[in-house]
């Protein structure tokens, strides 16, 4: 609270919104460096000064609060070259992140409804990574399908708890977390995977691949490699 931290802390500025907010913060070359949105409801954001990570110097800071039995808060990291413009919109529940390299769509279940027809999922997270119009990544949490444009990109077994894949030239790197194994279907020509490093060769038919998650690529989350 800021309130209890008086000594170190200053408080600018507070402001009381009812409305849906968006805040950009720009690093002092004008390039952005951090957005925030705050959903309709009651709730304040306090801006001020801290001490500096040394303790030499201020530091800005900006604090979100929400009075409720339920209040959330949703934060996205981009990781982007020093130099890399970063551009962030949002379409309803779906965060664009886009640098010179790639955009990445992110759809939030708990943001609402889904903007348009770009992402439909059953998932509480679901995304999308394009790069030089292919799509490069697509992840899904707490879910089991991903459709991109109306055209499937995953379906992985009900209980999974998240896929996520990197499409490369000839084969496909996976991640899968969960315990249900089955039938993980992608949009993709290629026939050959790593499934938590573990490789393995499917079916291919129309474009789509066919893999089987059996019980010996089931790996305890901590050991699981990330992609």
């Amino acid at each position: 609270d800021i309130g209890d931290t008086h000594s170190v802390a200053a408080a600018a500025h507070a402001f009381r919104i009812r409305d849906e907010l968006r805040a950009d913060w720009s690093c002092a070359n004008g390039r952005l460096g951090m957005s925030i949105w705050i959903s309709p409801g009651e709730g304040q954001v306090v801006l001020g000064k801290c001490p500096g990570e040394t303790n030499v110097g201020k530091a800005p800071f900006l604090i979100c609060r929400q009075r409720s039995h339920e209040a959330s808060f949703l934060a996205a990291l981009v990781p982007a070259r020093l130099r890399d413009s970063v551009s962030i919109s949002r379409e309803g529940s779906v965060i664009v992140a886009a640098t010179s390299d790639s955009t990445d769509y992110v759809h939030v279940r708990s943001l609402g409804e889904a903007a348009g027809d770009v992402i439909q999922s059953d998932g509480m997270l679901a995304s999308v990574r394009v790069s030089d119009g292919e799509v490069r990544a697509v992840t899904v949490a707490r879910g089991s399908r991903l459709a991109w444009n109306d055209q499937l990109l995953i379906e992985c077994p009900q209980g999974a708890l998240c896929a996520e894949v990197i499409f490369e030239e000839r084969t496909l790197r996976i991640s899968y977390r969960g315990e249900a194994t089955g039938t993980l279907k992608l949009k993709t020509s290629a026939r050959t995977a790593r499934i938590n490093g573990v490789r393995c060769t499917g079916s291919n038919s129309g474009g789509i691949a066919t893999f089987r998650i059996t019980p010996q690529m089931i790996v305890p989350d901590e050991a699981a490699p990330g992609i």
